[in-house]
């Protein structure tokens, strides 16, 4: 892929964005689940440790600012070990670009398309990941710059537009089932706003000067998580933790509520979209990992020339990685945490210290 110069408010608007990505549509039922009607404290708690799951991600790249995630692994195991790691974060990268994919056209049959073919729609989605990717990254970060506005704009007047309908009484009684659900919750939480934020390391070589970097990822993250904190109290002040646990896209269940003297209403289709443009641009990254990574792995030299390859393979796996309900229910709130914790909150800090300590015995030999 090409080497581009990425802004601060361009990382920002990206990190804003792969923050929300997944959550914005269906977090709160999940959190709901662990947490019933104290959800709103586990989305709190969870967005400052989150923050702090984030910094870490931050000083990894401010160690190195000319190699990618995948890159440094090389550096800290060396290359056979190393490639090792970088095998298992395709896959995993793998799995989520076609998961995310697969959840989207389900999304689109269920509620709109139901006469569509799942694949006619797998087949539209995969088309527009080979067409950024070709048109590459330098186009799609820049695209996201232009969009968080837009997002940011229809999310608050969507918000705002149902909360005439907010019940207080929905949030008692407070803590009802003590501390363990909500901490539950909020580990659950940082799976999918923070964690998953680690494939930016992909742009690390592209972020320079690194200075500001880091309180532009910051800043995008907070901005993200906002809109899954806004989504979650909104859910439960208006929906109700029972509801909003068994529905399986309850935001867009909330935006049903939206009727404004009779005028304004049937606005779902606003949170859809923004669910929509968030999910895309997720996937993209994941997408973009599994490209630079295999690119890494094998030394190749025109990435773009695998984008198609992957997209056939994603199209033709899309409905067979997780086959139903159950499984997939299963992968979100069992295995994926597990998953991404491991890649995107245990991996960076053992990679600080494995650096550190090459650093400082590189420095003695010097010396």
């Amino acid at each position: 892929m090409e080497k581009i110069k990425i802004t601060n408010h361009q990382l920002g608007a990206l990190t804003a964005i792969a923050t929300a990505g997944t959550g914005i549509i269906i977090i709160s039922g999940n959190m709901a689940k662990f947490a019933k009607q104290d959800a709103w404290i586990a989305a709190i708690a969870g967005i400052l440790l989150g923050a702090a799951v984030i910094a870490v991600h931050i000083y990894l790249g401010s160690l190195h600012p000319d190699k990618t995630y995948l890159e440094i692994f090389r550096y800290a195991f060396g290359k056979w070990i190393g490639n090792l790691f970088i095998l298992a974060f395709l896959f995993l990268c793998f799995i989520a670009v076609t998961h995310i994919s697969h959840f989207m056209a389900a999304f689109m049959v269920l509620q709109y398309l139901e006469e569509t073919p799942y694949y006619a729609i797998d087949l539209l989605i995969v088309i527009v990941y080979v067409i950024a990717l070709q048109y590459g990254i330098g186009t799609i970060v820049r695209s996201s710059e232009s969009f968080v506005y837009l997002i940011s704009f229809l999310f608050l007047l969507s918000m705002g537009l149902v909360f005439p309908n907010i019940k207080v009484d929905n949030l008692l009684p407070v803590l009802e089932e003590g501390i363990k659900p909500v901490i539950a919750a909020s580990l659950y939480l940082i799976s999918y706003i923070a964690f998953p934020n680690i494939v930016i390391g992909a742009l690390y070589p592209n972020m320079k000067p690194m200075k500001g970097a880091g309180k532009a990822m910051l800043i995008g993250y907070f901005v993200g998580s906002l809109s899954i904190f806004t989504v979650v109290i909104m859910s439960m002040l208006v929906l109700g933790s029972s509801i909003v646990g068994r529905v399986p896209f309850p935001t867009y269940l909330l935006a049903k509520e939206i009727n404004v003297g009779e005028v304004l209403t049937r606005l779902e289709g606003v949170v859809a979209g923004i669910w929509a443009i968030t999910l895309f641009y997720k996937a993209l990254l994941y997408f973009y990992n599994l490209v630079i990574g295999t690119s890494i792995l094998f030394g190749l030299k025109e990435p773009k020339k695998i984008v198609l390859p992957y997209a056939l393979l994603i199209l033709i796996l899309m409905n067979i990685v997780l086959p139903d309900a159950f499984i997939e229910e299963k992968f979100n709130t069992v295995a994926w945490p597990y998953f991404i914790g491991t890649f995107g909150g245990v991996m960076p800090i053992i990679l600080i210290i494995i650096t550190k300590i090459k650093r400082s015995k590189s420095t003695k030999t010097n010396n």
